[in-house]
């Protein structure tokens, strides 16, 4: 008996979504209009299950200083000039100079 009244129920619910669906079609042809409607929800629910499971492996750092590495290395500057002074027996230092 609680099977039957389950089953009731359900079909009830899925009358009830396609009888609100209808007031969105133009009352003509509404059958082909409401496979539509059913096939864009399905897509919308695809889609926002797809985006709460991309949510625990967001591959982007939530903190600043996991973000911004670049501007770590930026604290201790060195100047161009004294570092190929420094550097004049360094082949790749000599080459700079020639190009």
């Amino acid at each position: 008996m609680e099977q039957s009244l389950k089953l009731y129920w359900q079909g009830e619910l899925e009358h009830w979504i396609s009888k609100s669906c209808y007031a969105c079609t133009s009352h003509k042809t509404f059958v082909p209009q409401l496979a539509s409607i059913e096939h864009h929800q399905a897509h919308i629910h695809c889609i926002c299950a797809q985006r709460e499971a991309q949510k625990g492996d967001n591959p982007s750092p939530d903190t600043p200083d996991l973000h911004h590495v670049i501007g770590k290395s930026q604290i201790f500057p060195e100047d161009i000039g004294t570092f190929m002074q420094k550097n004049l027996d360094d082949p790749a230092v000599n080459m700079s100079l020639l190009a």
